[in-house]
């Protein structure tokens, strides 16, 4: 076990831990929510990793990180996500979506 041999610039987004948050605040923007959450860069998060919701999820259930601050980040979601709800940056195993 241990970190994996792979270049600089993959190994910089392993992380040590799964990081959890909670929707904090979401807003409707056309066909898509902009939902702001818990963690931030401080907490291990980066620009354009993705989230997945903590309970079930479908293939289509993921988001991506579109803005950090230190202490919180926006997510743009095409799915239902109440303020409220957990997202982690464990990916379940997909091979069980299908």
């Amino acid at each position: 076990t241990g970190v994996p041999t792979l270049p600089e610039e993959f190994l910089r987004d392993i992380l040590a831990a799964p990081i959890e948050a909670t929707a904090l605040d979401v807003k409707i923007e056309g066909n898509h929510r902009i939902v702001t959450i818990s963690r931030g860069s401080a907490d291990g998060l980066k620009l354009g990793m993705p989230l997945v919701p903590t309970t079930p999820m479908t293939f289509f259930d993921f988001h991506l990180i579109t803005s950090i601050t230190d202490h919180s980040a926006q997510i743009e979601s095409y799915t239902k996500v109440d303020v409220g709800d957990k997202l982690t940056t464990r990916i379940p195993n997909i091979r069980k979506l299908f």
